[in-house]
């Protein structure tokens, strides 16, 4: 299981490596980025609350020409929002907490240092399986 998971790892890897080199080559032309642009640090004055929990955005679309990076976390026993399925890829990386993670008709339970990649158009979902609060990152090609 532990092969599988770095597996996957790497693919996420991979994926968000990939994309981040067609944004480069995207946006070089447009734009010179500046380090303010590239570094985001935790702002609690720009999260995002919710009922559920809370959002941070660390890369905005907007800035790379479509990858993002959020930052979530999910109260107990609570999800963000039910099982969706979407056009692009996303990868899940668990930060804290224990996550049931759903691809398709499976659910798994993980915590810590793993992630899920859900391939394009695959039902999937993220939910908070524990008593103490999930905080995972969100990592989307949009």
């Amino acid at each position: 299981m532990k092969i599988f998971m770095v597996a996957v790892a790497f693919l996420a890897i991979g994926f968000v490596l990939g994309k981040l080199t067609q944004s480069k080559q995207l946006f070089a032309a447009q734009r010179q980025l500046t380090l303010a642009d590239c570094v985001s640090t935790l702002d609690p004055a720009k999260v995002q609350k919710n009922s559920r929990g809370w959002a941070f955005w660390f890369v905005k679309k907007e800035l790379t020409g479509g990858v993002n990076v959020k930052m979530s976390q999910v109260g107990p026993r609570l999800a963000s929002h039910a099982a969706h399925q979407h056009e692009e890829a996303e990868v899940f990386y668990i930060l804290q907490g224990t996550a049931e993670l759903t691809l398709a008709d499976e659910s798994v339970a993980a915590g810590p240092n793993s992630t899920l990649y859900c391939p394009p158009g695959a039902l999937h979902g993220i939910r908070n399986a524990g008593d103490d609060s999930l905080r995972y990152l969100v990592i989307k090609d949009n």
